[in-house]
Parts: C-alpha cells; structure tokens; sequence
C-alpha cells in the first residue's frame, strides 16, 4: 500500500488488539508438547496489547503477562494425572527469545513422588523453550492480521482531513502542586537513578518528542501538560508524574522537577534529561536525583518502561 506525503508525519495511531492477543495464543501455545507434557489450556493473559503506526511504519506495542496450564499426557491406565500451571512472566515487543523468563508450579504436592518432580521440571524448561519462538512470531502475526487495516484507516482519515487545519492540543488542567511542587518538611534519605539508550533519531526531533505538548502523547498516549519554557507546569502519563520545568537548551538538555504518586507527600525530584546527537543515534540520558531510598528500583523500571520503551514502541529503537 502507498502512502500518502500526509501520512508521512510525526502523528500516531494504534489499535487495541488485547482479544485477538488471547485468541492467537490459545491457538499457537495449547497442545505444544514435550516428553510427556503438554499445554492444556490459557488460563489468564493479563497486560496490554496495541498495535500502531507513526511516520507510515507500523510497530507492535505489548507487555503480558501469559499463564498456562500443563498436564501430563498419560502413559498408562494407572498414572495420575500431573498438572500445574508455567506462567511467562513478562512477554514484550522489544525482548528476544531467550529474555523470556517463566515460573511453574505444581497443582498438588507431590513430595515423594520422583515421575511429578520430573514432569515439573520438563515443564518450567522444554516446555517453556517451546514457547519462547512463538512468542517471537506474535508481533509478525499481529502486524500481518491487524497492519491493513490500520494503514487503511490512516489512509482514509489523512483523505478526510486533507486541507484541514489541525486541531489543537487538548489542555489539562492540572492540580496547583503540579505547576508549583512544595519541597517536603521532613528528612528523606535519596538515591540517584540513571539509565540511557541510543535512539534513531534526530536530537532535534527526540527533544520535540519530549516537550511539545502535541508530540509528547504519541510515545505516552495520554494527554500531556508540558512545554519547554522554565517554570511551565508538567503532568505527564494521566498525572501520575507532576513538576515544573527548572532549566532548557534546546536540544541538548532539559530539567524538570519530577513526582511520582508513590513517594511521600510533597517529595519532588529532579530529572535531567540530555540528548548527544550521534552520527546516525541520539543517545538520551536520564539522571533523576532526590529518589527516595528504597525506590529505585520501582523508579528506574518505570522510566525504563514509561520513557525508553515507549519511545522505541514508536519506531526510535530495534526494529520489528
């Protein structure tokens, strides 16, 4: 399909695909078998599956949770039935196959039993292996069933709107500890928290992408309260991060205070974000001070899934 110069722009549309998700993985992981277990059934998949398009390529966005249940195959009339449950813990558009990691359980105790504990162990290892490729095909499956579609409606809609001045940007309206954080009275005990990831593309672009207000909800896809001028309020990710803007040199750095809903009341934090422009990359850095101990991990995984997954979900990363 051909697109149009209209399409080949900064704006992002996606499509839930959450219930063909189950679908698909009941077809592709039920009955996969090896030495005597097989996959029974999905008993739960929990998570978020979406797929989206920005600048005429389309990118699969997803982050599950997979819980099957294994039996083992009967081998004689007198054997009982072995069963349990191998869950994947964590299944995302930007891990290969052997990120994957799994859990299994047994349904019953089954202490002395030698044929369970080998059943088990067959089950948290080759019957997980044999998981791992399918997981792989998804995003290709997803992008093959649901991509036409979308390249579709993209289609129509840029037609639809040909001529037509673009909307603005939504506004939020945020509450007045947003625009003016408070430093806490008590004593709390920080930690730094820094991570960077090398993006393709253009340091004058990713530092659009970061801090106009109709940029930003193409990576986050919530409505954002930020511009790059000291002092400006941001609520960002449906208000869960709040601060103001401390500091700007376009497009090489940019100084927010930061909060997030778990730290204590009137906590900020300070995130300093730089762009070094490579030869074909950006490298973006973040460093975040003033962490509450005992956050960081939490922190740093939610600006790892929040900030860099986000925007290598649009493209800027590995590709798919």
């Amino acid at each position: 399909m051909t697109l149009s110069a209209g399409l080949k722009n900064w704006h992002w549309r996606s499509k839930n695909t959450k219930s063909w998700a189950q679908t698909w993985f009941e077809q592709h992981l039920v009955g996969l078998e090896s030495e005597g277990v097989k996959i029974e059934s999905i008993r739960e998949i929990t998570g978020d599956s979406d797929i989206g398009m920005r600048k005429s390529k389309l990118v699969t966005i997803y982050d599950l949770n997979i819980v099957c249940r294994w039996i083992s195959v009967p081998g004689g009339p007198d054997e009982d039935e072995v069963s349990g449950t191998l869950t994947a813990l964590e299944v995302c558009h930007d891990m290969s196959e052997e990120e994957y990691t799994f859990e299994s359980t047994l349904d019953q105790s089954e202490e002395d039993s030698k044929r369970a504990d080998k059943l088990h162990t067959i089950a948290k290892t080759k019957l997980a292996d044999l998981c791992r490729p399918q997981f792989q095909q998804f995003p290709k499956s997803m992008i093959d069933v649901h991509g036409k579609d979308l390249l579709q409606a993209a289609e129509d809609e840029d037609a639809k709107s040909k001529g037509q001045p673009a909307a603005p940007a939504p506004k939020l309206t945020t509450a007045a500890a947003a625009a003016k954080p408070a430093t806490s009275s008590k004593s709390i005990n920080t930690a730094v928290v820094t991570l960077q990831e090398d993006l393709r593309i253009q340091a004058v672009e990713l530092f659009e992408l970061l801090t106009d207000p109709t940029k930003v909800p193409q990576w986050t896809r919530n409505v954002a309260q930020i511009e790059p001028v000291v002092g400006a309020p941001v609520s960002l990710f449906g208000g869960n991060i709040v601060g103001k803007v401390l500091a700007v040199d376009k497009p090489e750095r940019f100084v927010q205070t930061w909060r997030a809903p778990t730290w204590p009341d009137d906590h900020y934090g300070e995130l300093e974000i730089k762009l070094q422009q490579g030869s074909d990359t950006t490298n973006l850095s973040l460093r975040l001070t003033g962490c509450p101990v005992g956050k960081e991990d939490e922190t740093k995984h939610n600006l790892e899934g929040f900030y860099m997954r986000s925007l290598k979900a649009i493209g800027l990363g590995t590709m798919l």
